[in-house]
Formats: C-alpha cells, sequence, structure tokens
C-alpha cells in the first residue's frame, strides 16, 4: 500500500499550476521540445543567412505568448484558491486508487479508479500527474509519500494487468507503440536534419520557417506510416513458415510497396481509433 498526503491552498497552487503546464502532460512537452528545436534551426541558420531572425522572432513569440499564458493560469488558479486549504489523501492498494479531498476534515471529494484506468504518469519536479482513460487526473505530491514512494508508484503502474478488451484491441492493430516510437523518432530527427541542411545550402526565396516544418512535417508522417508497415511486417513474418519468409526477403520491393499501404491504412484506422476514445 502507498499513500501520498500533502494540503493545497493559494501558495501550493501556483507550483502545482507551473509545473502542469510547463511540463506535465504530453502537449507541454511537444510544445517545448518542437519550440526549442525550431530555435536551434534558426540560431545556426543566422550564421549563414541573416534572414533566419525573422524566424527567430516568431518562435520566440510563441514561447513568449506561452509563458503569459502559463503566468495567466497560475495568478487564476492562485486567486481561486485564497484562504482556502484542501487536504489531499490519495491511497493505492491492490488493483485500485483511492483520492480523498477534504475541506474542514470534511470529505468534499471522492474519486476512485482502477489499475486498468492509469493512462500515464508525468514526473516533474516537486508534483507529479497521474492521468487515466476516462480523462480524469490526479495530483501527487513527490516529498509527501508517508507510504511507499514514487519509484513503487512507477513499479506499480507498469505492472499493472491490461485489460482484455484492450489487449483485443492493440492485437487488432498490431500494438504499434514499440516500432512506431522508434521510426517517428529516427524520422523526425532525420527530417529536421534534412530541413536545416536543405535552408542553409540551398537558394530559395521561400519562408524558412515554413520550409523546415513542411519538410520536418513530411518525414514525421512518412516515418509513421513506415512504422506501422514495419509493424505489421513483423507481425505478419512471424506467422508464416520459412519459404515465405524468405520470399518476402528475396522480393523485397514488392513486399515494401505492399507494407507501405498496409501502415498507411493502420495508420488511418488508428487515428480514427484515438479519435473515437478521446471524444
Amino acid at each position: 500500500m502507498m499513500q501520498n498526503n500533502f494540503s493545497i491552498d493559494e501558495k501550493t497552487i501556483v507550483g502545482i499550476s507551473f509545473e502542469h503546464e510547463i511540463w506535465g502532460r504530453d502537449k507541454t512537452r511537444s510544445f517545448w521540445c518542437i519550440m526549442f528545436g525550431f530555435l536551434l534551426i534558426s540560431l545556426i541558420g543566422m550564421i549563414s543567412n541573416e534572414n533566419s531572425i525573422y524566424m527567430t522572432g516568431i518562435i520566440l513569440f510563441f514561447i513568449i505568448c506561452n509563458v503569459v499564458r502559463i503566468l495567466y493560469i497560475c495568478m487564476k488558479a492562485k486567486k481561486t484558491y485564497k484562504d482556502k486549504i484542501y487536504d489531499c489523501m490519495i491511497t493505492v492498494s491492490d488493483n485500485k486508487l483511492v483520492q480523498e479531498i477534504r475541506k474542514d476534515n470534511e470529505i468534499s471529494n471522492r474519486e476512485e479508479h482502477n489499475i486498468n484506468d492509469v493512462k500515464q504518469l508525468c514526473v516533474v519536479k516537486k508534483y507529479s500527474f497521474l492521468y487515466f482513460e476516462n480523462k480524469k487526473m490526479i495530483i501527487l505530491d513527490n516529498r509527501a509519500f508517508t507510504t511507499g514512494n514514487l519509484d513503487e508508484l512507477k513499479k506499480w503502474i507498469k505492472s499493472r494487468n491490461v485489460s482484455e478488451e484492450r489487449t483485443v484491441a492493440e492485437k487488432s492493430m498490431g500494438n504499434p507503440f514499440k516500432v512506431v516510437k522508434i521510426t517517428l523518432l529516427v524520422g523526425a530527427i532525420v527530417s529536421l536534419l534534412m530541413g536545416i541542411l536543405f535552408v542553409n545550402n540551398t537558394a530559395n526565396n521561400a519562408n524558412e520557417l515554413m520550409v523546415v516544418m513542411l519538410i520536418t512535417l513530411s518525414g514525421i508522417v512518412f516515418s509513421l506510416i513506415i512504422g506501422f508497415g514495419l509493424t505489421f511486417y513483423i507481425d505478419w513474418f512471424k506467422r508464416q513458415s520459412g519459404i515465405i519468409r524468405a520470399l518476402s526477403i528475396i522480393f523485397y520491393p514488392i513486399t515494401i510497396f505492399i507494407f507501405y499501404f498496409v501502415g498507411l491504412g493502420g495508420m488511418v484506422l488508428y487515428s480514427i481509433k484515438i479519435l473515437k476514445n478521446n471524444k
């Protein structure tokens, strides 16, 4: 059993809001990675092309706008929690996670979640954010474990039993996450470098930011298709006889052509599935 007990007031809510908006969810992490990636591109481009200063200005504008948005959220949260104190008690036991929020020693809110509903744990500095399939979120204070610790919580999440329904769904889609994540990472890095080389070594009058963004986006989409294609190919390859496996390698141009379109179809179907689940 693990327990995490802490209090939220107008001071701590600012820290919670700040960490959540800076690095506490996938969208914010993706935003900062993309922005700093493009900022690096523009700074490198300024060495050989002074027009890259415009690209740098646009990126800095987006960064400043996001910082202002985060400060506004923090101030709004502070105002909402002014002169209020809530005690949060999170208990992890067996396959359940229970959160109780108390005010003046009275329970104002109680939530119970199943281990199979855990979607993601985002660990920042002082706080962590646990997300569930039903779009609920639980805040944890990394310093406030009275029983257990953050490492045990991570192990608990990793060791959870995936439900039969989710297992069947993932098998039908080839469980693409492992291969797709690798191809996506490689594709993004390679396409980003190609964009930098193209902008710095080709004479063109196009907007540098748009050129790099288009090349990077094209590389990401292509790598996603390849990733899904490889996932289905590996799954298919394991179920074939030795002769079929050998033929698929010998006639690789045909195999690649077929599984490229299989990957394209799989990516589209999987995207539709994700959109439906998020509604």
